[in-house]
């Protein structure tokens, strides 16, 4: 076929391409449809052309070139000039560092909004890998963990290292889907035989209560429920119909987590957590590690939850009633009480005074 059109036109093929394609009817064998695809295909190779030569100048491969035109199409090189951070976020092999390269060559300044958001990101990112590959890959080949024995304690349920994204990326590793294998799905989520999982409110019903863990033991579709097998031994067998009360646990908030202990934890810490940093959140996930706790993040993050910087101070009078140095006097009951008291009611209306034996025997 191209043989053909490059026969009928010669050395006009591609501007005819370009300028009138409506021509390409002219040869025999292509139709109104054939002459569309044609053209069509001519301009996107145009596009992919355009992309490829201004990427030229940051040493990137063809293939990347080809994801970017794929995922943007004709405004790939407005991106490439005005949003180069979009890269990273959009198309698959580009990370910030390549991102970066370009913005700078293209003028974005180093303290520009846009580049320090991408940092932040790239950072989470970063952290929320290395969680994955902790929990999947390291330290059950280091320390021998069987599945279920590494936890992972998140300060925070939003962002990319809080609970919700890391129960996403964990299933995934660790339990895709299966063809042929039964699911369970509510609420966004997909439920699969050897999940964790977390209950999440109080079923009295079903006598299983908020914070109970456990593992999806197997799923029923015609009998419409999950058969749970909890941590504490217990068996529930768990209907679909209540699966809005349930959550995955391969992330946990380490809120939930007071109470339980597990071999290993691993905790993200970032400063992006810094409304929740302090020194009782460390404490509660150090508290839940058996064996090993791995923190991943940044080591200013630590500091701050160290610093406690957030805490108020507390104001108590504990030290001087220890050491008798606490002077102080009562409200005047009269005014308190509105009127005239005798000195029983001033007693009794303060409470803290008499014999606190009084009428013992």
């Amino acid at each position: 076929m191209a043989a053909r059109i490059v026969a009928a036109f010669g050395e006009a093929t591609l501007t005819l391409i370009d300028a009138e394609p409506a021509r390409l009817r002219e040869i025999p064998g292509i139709g109104p449809v054939r002459a569309q695809r044609i053209a069509a295909a001519w301009v996107e190779q145009c596009h992919i052309r355009e992309v490829m030569a201004a990427l030229q100048a940051f040493g990137l491969s063809t293939s990347l070139a080809v994801r970017i035109y794929k995922q943007f199409g004709e405004a790939s090189g407005r991106i490439l000039s005005q949003a180069p951070y979009r890269l990273a976020r959009e198309v698959w092999g580009i990370g910030f560092k390549t991102a970066d390269t370009i913005a700078r060559s293209v003028g974005i300044a180093p303290d520009a909004p846009e580049r320090l958001q991408a940092g932040v990101l790239h950072a989470l990112s970063a952290a929320a890998d290395l969680v994955v590959d902790l929990v999947t890959q390291r330290l059950p080949a280091r320390y021998g963990f069987g599945p279920g024995d590494v936890q992972v304690l998140a300060p925070m349920h939003r962002g990319e290292a809080g609970v919700g994204a890391l129960n996403l990326r964990l299933q995934e590793r660790l339990n895709p889907g299966q063809e042929g294998m039964p699911e369970a799905r509510a609420g966004g989520r997909v439920y699969r035989q050897g999940d964790r999982v977390l209950q999440l409110r109080n079923n009295y019903e079903l006598q299983i209560f908020n914070g109970d863990l456990g593992t999806v033991q197997r799923i029923d579709p015609i009998a419409q429920e999950l058969t749970l097998a909890l941590d504490d031994g217990r068996e529930v067998h768990y209907p679909f119909a209540n699966l809005f009360a349930l959550t995955h646990a391969y992330a946990i908030s380490v809120h939930k987590a007071q109470g339980a202990e597990f071999p290993g934890v691993v905790i993200p810490l970032l400063t992006s957590h810094a409304v929740m940093l302090g020194r009782t959140l460390l404490y509660t996930g150090l508290a839940c590690a058996r064996q090993l706790v791995v923190f991943v993040g940044q080591p200013r993050a630590l500091r701050l939850a160290v610093r406690d910087w957030r805490r108020d101070p507390r104001h108590t009078a504990l030290e001087g009633l220890l050491l008798n140095t606490l002077r102080f006097t009562w409200p005047d009951v009269t005014i308190a009480c509105g009127g005239a008291a005798s000195d029983a009611d001033a007693l009794a209306w303060n409470g803290l005074l008499g014999d606190p034996l009084a009428g013992e025997e």
